[in-house]
């Protein structure tokens, strides 16, 4: 039944992603409207929702205030520093950078929490992460250590630590609670930072940012869901298979053309998962 978790966080973040494509190709939205419009769908959805779930309001701590702001400075930090890569000129090295976060994540779990220390999955992430490289590897791509690719580093060392700020948050408070402040607190930063005014928008942005922002619900809930049951490092070895259902959905959605090294590349994903949890 977990197991299911990070499936429907895989479909979910994966489509969302494919609907945030659409919105940039059509509409032409930036990055710090797109970003305004996930997080207020989000906190308003999550609030919604929260006569129907039944969850207790947690009970605040020091520990646990810490806690969630700290979440919320480095979500709002990861957001940042990505949105400042996007606008950076030089982005050929985007996908290399961010491949290196499910081994900064993944080492850090291993050094933070005894339960995270099984070595088969370290093993299968790190293989994982060489067989994307090597799948979407590029000859023309250049390392230039300018303030774009900065950035996305900054942005990577950010996503890393948050998954593992994630698992000690689960400790204290449940998983939706613990989204829904980070949704509230993220927004509110945004919106202090970036000024965005919802007469900015158009009719198709705001149809398709509030509908990513839906399922980015389900996916950072299933996440959420997903670490607190299955723990952070099998947790990040399923979600490696991310980028098989990007190609599918982006087929299927946006009638893209999926090549073959794609196919090879999502087939020996799946291998390493099934070795690493099965065999």
């Amino acid at each position: 039944m977990y197991f299911l978790y990070p499936f429907f966080a895989v479909l979910s973040e994966s489509v969302a992603k494919t609907v945030d494509k659409a919105n940039y190709n059509k509409t032409r939205i930036k990055p710090r409207e797109l970003l305004f419009l996930l997080f207020s769908t989000m906190v308003v959805g999550t609030i919604i929702s929260l006569p129907f779930v039944h969850q207790a309001f947690p009970s605040f701590s020091w520990k646990v205030i810490t806690l969630l702001l700290l979440v919320i400075g480095v979500s709002f930090g990861q957001n940042l520093f990505d949105y400042e890569g996007l606008s950076a000129k030089n982005l050929s090295l985007r996908e290399p950078i961010n491949n290196m976060e499910p081994i900064l994540a993944s080492f850090l779990a291993y050094i933070l929490f005894p339960s995270e220390r099984n070595s088969k999955y370290i093993v299968a992430i790190f293989v994982g992460v060489i067989i994307l490289y090597i799948g979407k590897a590029n000859k023309n791509r250049k390392l230039t250590l300018d303030k774009g690719v900065i950035y996305l580093f900054l942005a990577v060392i950010a996503s890393a630590l948050l998954a593992n700020l994630y698992k000690f948050g689960l400790e204290n408070i449940s998983a939706l609670y613990l989204f829904l402040f980070r949704a509230v607190g993220v927004l509110l930063l945004v919106q202090l930072f970036f000024r965005v005014n919802f007469k900015d928008f158009t009719r198709s942005q705001l149809k398709l940012g509030v509908g990513s922002g839906l399922i980015y619900i389900i996916g950072n809930l299933t996440r959420l869901y997903s670490i607190q049951y299955l723990g952070l490092n099998l947790t990040i070895l399923l979600l490696l298979l991310g980028p098989g259902v990007v190609y599918m959905a982006s087929s299927l959605v946006l009638k893209e053309t999926v090549q073959h090294r794609q196919v090879v590349t999502s087939l020996a994903l799946l291998a390493v998962v099934i070795w690493a949890t099965y065999l």
